[in-house]
């Protein structure tokens, strides 16, 4: 799993965010769209590209969305 195949399984998942929204360095807490609902379509997103689950104590300590991905990459 590639970080640009991530980033466009997140931007698909999240309704709000349109292609091209998302960046590795996007920090994305300071989107205007990110909300409860993103979080969860991220949880899931994450669960689809690597098959396990995403705790909310980790993507609590994700500054951004190559730090969503870096988790999921290191067990891949």
């Amino acid at each position: 799993m590639t970080i640009d195949a991530f980033i466009e399984e997140l931007e698909s998942n999240i309704m709000a965010a349109e292609a091209g929204d998302l960046t590795p360095d996007s920090r994305f807490r300071e989107l205007p769209w990110w909300d409860s609902l993103a979080v969860l379509a991220t949880l899931g997103a994450f669960d689809t590209c690597f098959g396990r689950q995403l705790s909310a104590e980790d993507l609590k300590r994700c500054e951004t969305v190559r730090d969503i991905y870096d988790l999921g990459a290191a067990d891949a």
